[in-house]
């Protein structure tokens, strides 16, 4: 009799088969927990972010000055949940015209909505860290588990906020017009750009105070090459930002630094030798946006 009464209240009060007793939290993250298993895809945006968070460590312990461009490493999410949110705040943010998702505030309808893109967008016109690891994710539930998801991980939101760096700037842009379509039931249409933070496209041609200038980027690299008027380029890019080396001939050599605006003009300074400033202003309007490689 004491037997039964007990395997009833280990039932009855949620313990587990030996006796320990489970969170409220586990039982209501079933479907947020498979995110914890599931394999992610190589080489996005989480994956470079690391790499350049590991050569900075690596340049540290060494005394060494590390590779310019880690200059835009910064903290992580500490888990593929805590990075899931922090992609579903950026696609609320950047594509359905949200302010930043706050923690105290939080709701599902707009977490539902990013879910509903997840399902809906070709894969290139996904934001954030994990993009395509997140969205093959979403696919693989049931419509039940979708709600479940959102449910789920609103109150994993409540609870530990979103951690990681803050990589949201300004205010946010109206709903993209991708999103709309997505929203509004219409088929996906391949982005014309890759739309992961660190590919972002910088292909085209555009008028500078340095002269015409002529970009090239292959689909999904963060490597951009390009003239102008005078010389060469061989340029990184990351996020809105672009950091290059010019080259000309018979003149000399430096660096610049350019920041793109949602129109696709850029501003930016230009230095000699190591320098990327004190040269003087280097700014552009595009002309046309070009293919990419």
């Amino acid at each position: 009799m004491k037997l039964v009464m007990c395997v009833v209240l280990m039932i009855g009060c949620g313990s587990k088969a030996d006796g320990s007793r489970e969170s409220s939290e586990t039982t209501q993250e079933s479907v947020l927990a498979k995110l914890e298993v599931w394999k992610p895809l190589p080489d996005e945006t989480y994956d470079k972010v690391h790499q350049m968070n590991e050569l900075k460590a690596k340049a540290k312990a060494a005394n060494q000055e590390p590779p310019s461009y880690t200059k835009y490493a910064y903290e992580l999410p500490p888990t593929p949940i805590d990075t899931f949110a922090s992609d579903v705040r950026t696609l609320a943010f950047y594509d359905l015209g949200k302010g930043k998702l706050d923690a105290k505030t939080i709701a599902v309808e707009p977490i539902k909505q990013v879910i509903d893109l997840y399902v809906k967008l070709d894969a290139r016109s996904l934001r954030g860290l994990r993009g395509g690891t997140h969205q093959a994710f979403v696919k693989s539930l049931s419509d039940a588990e979708r709600k479940a998801l959102a449910d789920e991980l609103a109150l994993h939101i409540k609870a530990k906020g979103f951690l990681g760096a803050d990589q949201l700037d300004g205010d946010p842009p109206p709903m993209s017009a991708e999103a709309k379509g997505a929203l509004a039931g219409a088929a996906p249409t391949p982005a014309a750009t890759p739309a992961t933070p660190d590919a972002i496209a910088w292909a085209g041609t555009y008028k500078t105070t340095e002269g015409a200038m002529t970009l090239r980027q292959q689909r999904g690299s963060s490597i951009v090459g390009g003239t102008y008027a005078k010389g060469r380029l061989a340029c990184m890019a990351v996020f809105n930002d672009l950091d290059c080396k010019w080259t000309e001939n018979g003149t000399g050599s430096g660096n610049a630094t350019f920041k793109r605006d949602a129109s696709g003009n850029f501003k930016g300074t230009w230095g000699w030798g190591k320098k990327s400033s004190g040269g003087g202003p280097w700014n552009g309007t595009l002309v046309s946006a070009g293919a990419l490689d």
